[in-house]
């Protein structure tokens, strides 16, 4: 055994074992520098690593939470411009309508307008005729009195009283 001792001590010496009391020495001191690092730098950096992770997380699902609330009010907003669209073609078709209808109204009350605008207007010009009919009657009276007296008062033959109506004709000035 006690060459086995040598025979160690001959290893450790030549470098090809650490010494047991620098390694053991050497283990712990890693171990020591292993629980500080892990107290004191491993847990702190993964608490801070595990927060930016949740942080990315919680940012990513807020991203996509709110996309798919743009894509629902994109979709809406696309609903509601295509009922306004049809709200617009369907007032614009009204009012053409309502166009259309005030425009035959118009042609109709105008039309009413110029026809009793006629008949008043012929209303008037068969009361002109009666009324130029009625003057020459008496104008045509008047002058049958007047060339009936002329005649009465030359009461001659019939050569006289052909040319005592062309003179008559001829002062009242009818051709």
């Amino acid at each position: 055994m006690e060459q086995l001792s040598e025979i160690m001590q001959d290893i450790i010496n030549s470098g090809v074992l650490p010494n047991p009391v620098t390694f053991v020495a050497q283990i712990i001191s890693t171990l020591v520098l292993f629980y500080f690092l892990r107290r004191w730098f491993w847990k702190p950096l993964s608490e801070l690593l595990e927060k930016r992770r949740q942080a990315i997380v919680d940012e990513l699902e807020s991203a996509r939470l709110l996309n798919e609330e743009a894509s629902l009010n994109r979709e809406l907003a696309e609903k509601e411009l295509t009922e306004i669209k049809q709200k617009a073609a369907q007032m614009i078709e009204e009012a053409k309508r309502e166009a259309e209808k005030t425009r035959a109204l118009l042609l109709q009350q105008a039309e009413q307008a110029v026809e009793a605008y006629r008949e008043r207007a012929l209303q008037e010009i068969e009361q002109q005729r009666l009324q130029v009919e009625k003057e020459l009657k008496t104008q045509v009276v008047d002058l049958a009195f007047a060339l009936a007296e002329k005649l009465i008062e030359n009461n001659l033959d019939y050569q006289m009283n052909q040319r005592i109506v062309e003179d008559f004709i001829k002062e009242v000035g009818v051709n």
